[in-house]
């Protein structure tokens, strides 16, 4: 649009030969610019940012790795009172998604990592075996199948994305809930960092119609049932945890997805999302969060 501008600019000169002499020279830039492109590429994302979303967050030692290396599932980032947006719209990746699909919540949920151990702090990544292995181990560099993974029918269907990271990221996402992952052959180097394929089983149903389905695994061990149900010693938790359920019709309140989502909804009603907040310095600061001003970040 600007170019015609500039033209229709140039071929209003009264003189006939400046205005041949002007369009030339506009005509000559353009294919600089264009030969230009071709030959030097795109300039590169800026670094990754600090951690609040899909980013590496460099600040607490994670790095790229290579391929089919191992990210930390130690936790991201520690709690922080204010957070610097500066590179918050740094994009992390280029998604190509095969298959006709829209998320039934209108948000695109890719899984990383799974933090479900709390530790008195913060939740962090298991340390046992067994534990949270529905997530990538690391960068595929042949087909890598993910253990648990959900079957497709009545509430999930197959969908093949793409997936080409622009910024050095500590491991692998997938969007939800991935089945296996694949390398890939990286198309542009000079542009992605690396490229592979994932497929999922990603829900084509609401969460409220899973209300009713027997939540885990059949194959899980009374030590994973534990590791899963355990929870804070702070006994306020509990309490509140109980007087949001109470508000359940009677039917649904032993059922662990309305539980769920009944919290869930609680937070969105009563929880104010900010990068500032004054949680850091507490010695649980969920507990500050959930009990004092529900001001804070996730």
């Amino acid at each position: 649009m600007a170019a015609v501008v500039i033209g229709l600019l140039l071929l209003s000169e009264k003189s006939l030969l400046r205005s041949v002499v002007h369009v030339a020279l506009v005509f000559a830039m353009l294919l600089l610019v264009l030969f230009t492109t071709h030959v030097a590429g795109l300039p590169p994302p800026p670094p990754s940012g600090d951690g609040l979303s899909l980013r590496d967050d460099t600040s607490q030692g994670g790095g790229g790795g290579g391929q089919g290396g191992q990210g930390n599932r130690q936790g991201g980032p520690d709690f922080q009172d204010e957070y610097d947006q500066s590179g918050a719209q740094t994009p992390v990746a280029v998604i190509l998604l095969h298959d006709d699909y829209s998320p039934p919540g209108g948000t695109y949920y890719f899984r990383q990592d799974a933090f479900s151990r709390y530790n008195g702090r913060r939740l962090v990544g298991a340390q046992q075996r067994g534990i949270d292995e529905d997530v990538a181990p690391g960068y595929p560099s042949r087909s890598t199948p993910i253990p648990d993974s959900p079957e497709t029918g009545a509430f999930r269907t197959t969908v093949e994305t793409t997936v080409g990271m622009l910024a050095d990221h500590p491991r692998p996402f997938g969007l939800e809930s991935p089945i296996v992952f694949f390398p890939a052959t990286n198309p542009d180097p000079a542009r992605f960092r690396r490229v592979f394929r994932v497929r999922s089983a990603s829900l084509t149903s609401d969460a409220w119609s899973l209300v009713g389905r027997r939540a885990g695994s059949p194959l899980w061990s009374p030590e994973t049932i534990a590791h899963y149900t355990h929870g804070p010693d702070d006994p306020r938790y509990r309490a509140l945890a109980e007087q949001i359920v109470a508000e359940l019709p009677e039917e649904y309140r032993e059922d662990p997805f309305a539980k769920a989502l009944s919290i869930t909804q609680w937070l969105g009603e009563h929880g104010t999302y900010s990068l500032r907040s004054r949680h850091a310095g507490a010695t649980d600061p969920t507990a500050d969060f959930l009990f004092g001003d529900v001001t804070g970040y996730c």
